[in-house]
C-alpha cells in the first residue's frame, strides 16, 4: 500500500454546515466572507475584495427591497 493511500484512509474530515461548527470557535459564512476579504486586502488584493463587498451590498440592498427579513449568506460568486 502506497504512503498516500495510506494517509487518504486514515484521515477523517467533517463538513458542518448551517452554523454547526460555530460552537467549536470556527466562523459561518458571513465571518468566513468578512475574513477573507479581509485577507484579500493585507495580500494586495483590494480589486477582489471589492467586488466581493459590492455583490454584498447588492444582495443585501435587494433583500431589503423585497422585504426579506435576513442577512446576506454567499459563498461564491466569481470566477478566479
Amino acid at each position: 500500500m502506497s504512503s498516500e493511500k495510506t494517509t487518504l484512509e486514515s484521515s477523517l474530515l467533517f463538513f458542518l454546515g448551517a452554523g454547526a461548527s460555530v460552537p467549536a470557535g470556527v466562523s459561518d459564512v458571513r465571518g468566513l466572507v468578512k475574513e477573507y476579504i479581509e485577507w484579500l486586502i493585507s495580500n494586495s488584493k483590494k480589486d477582489q475584495a471589492n467586488r466581493i463587498e459590492k455583490v454584498t451590498r447588492l444582495i443585501a440592498d435587494w433583500l431589503m427591497e423585497n422585504k426579506f427579513n435576513r442577512k446576506v449568506d454567499i459563498e461564491c460568486f466569481w470566477k478566479q
